[in-house]
């Protein structure tokens, strides 16, 4: 079956590196397959009110928000897919809605992989310190082995 490595993305620069590391693992361990994944979260109360942006006209609500998320989840693992591909790595993509970090080994644990590889820090600012935070669980949560890339 090969070496199965799970590589969560949120599309910051760290989670490319993350992809480029695994990359690199995956060509010297024979039939190695990397699953890219990412995790939406949408807030709550995203769901119970209509929310109006400034760049339409007419409203935008709960579950049309939430296909605007699962787009823009699609597009990000599908960017890292590309790279993996380009360099002829077996890649295939995966979104799953949840808390990050559990959703991340939860997904491993299902999918019976092997390692884990992912970024240290998220998309900046004081999503930073959050993404920062879901590394750190992962490494607690996990029951196969992680390796974060900075």
């Amino acid at each position: 079956m090969g070496y199965k490595i799970l590589l969560p993305t949120d599309g910051s620069v760290t989670s490319r590196k993350a992809a480029e590391f695994a990359a690199e693992l995956a060509s010297i361990i024979p039939e190695s397959v990397i699953t890219v994944l990412t995790v939406i979260t949408i807030p709550k109360t995203l769901y119970s009110r209509r929310l109006y942006w400034r760049a339409k006209d007419q409203p935008v609500d709960g579950q049309e928000l939430k296909t605007l998320f699962v787009e823009e989840a699609q597009r990000l693992v599908e960017e890292a897919v590309e790279i993996l591909r380009r360099r002829g790595i077996k890649a295939t993509a995966a979104v799953r809605e949840g808390d990050p970090a559990e959703e991340i080994v939860r997904h491993a644990h299902e999918g019976g992989f092997d390692h884990i590889i992912m970024g240290t820090r998220g998309l900046g600012g004081v999503q930073e310190l959050i993404l920062g935070g879901v590394a750190r669980k992962v490494v607690h949560l996990a029951s196969v082995p992680v390796t974060l890339v900075k």
